[in-house]
């Protein structure tokens, strides 16, 4: 089988639980992964031209915190330089390698891909928590607007996936095509 597989270049986590259900999947499938910055670079020192680069979204820092709205005109500002190449990137890669299945550890392009191609997604990730569970925790008053704003991004990052898999330590009540996995799971 070919597999998409599609990982966040924001932080490390993602990238450093990609590498082990990669290193799984090459085993017995074709695996591409696309990802940016870091976690692109972390991930090609390992699998080398299986990872293709992209452009990806970018968290902005004021003081050592999240700025929103530094973030928002980042994004505004560089998006349509980043879709060009993406788009490039997105012709390239159905010219040299067609999916059979495309997995999103809470990556974009890789969602669009599958959408735009009709290929069955899945997501694999630990931050469908906060849209795919039914939490029963009390959101401290101060950080209600963060969890909801937290919340939406997450409802619109990979929506429509065939299954999510959440790799969490806790469980509780999940929505329909949904799995916990502990991160230790052998």
């Amino acid at each position: 089988m070919k597999i998409l597989y599609g990982v966040p270049g924001e932080g490390m986590g993602h990238a450093t639980r990609s590498r082990v259900v990669i290193e799984h999947l090459l085993k017995n499938h074709d695996v591409k992964v696309v990802s940016s910055d870091r976690a692109y670079k972390f991930l090609h020192q390992i699998f080398g031209d299986r990872v293709i680069e992209i452009n990806g979204f970018h968290l902005a820092y004021k003081n050592s915190k999240v700025s929103k709205l530094k973030t928002l005109t980042t994004t505004l500002t560089t998006a349509p330089k980043n879709l060009l190449f993406n788009y490039k990137k997105y012709s390239a890669l159905t010219e040299s390698f067609a999916p059979d299945l495309v997995i999103s550890d809470y990556e974009s392009f890789s969602f669009l891909f599958a959408k735009k191609y009709d290929i069955p997604l899945l997501s694999i990730d630990n931050i469908q928590v906060l849209s795919r569970c039914e939490l029963d925790i009390k959101i401290p008053s101060e950080e209600k607007n963060n969890y909801q704003i937290a919340k939406t991004i997450t409802l619109a990052k990979v929506p429509g996936a065939f299954d999510y898999f959440i790799t969490t330590f806790f469980q509780t009540a999940l929505k329909k095509n949904t799995y916990y996995f502990s991160p230790t799971h052998n």
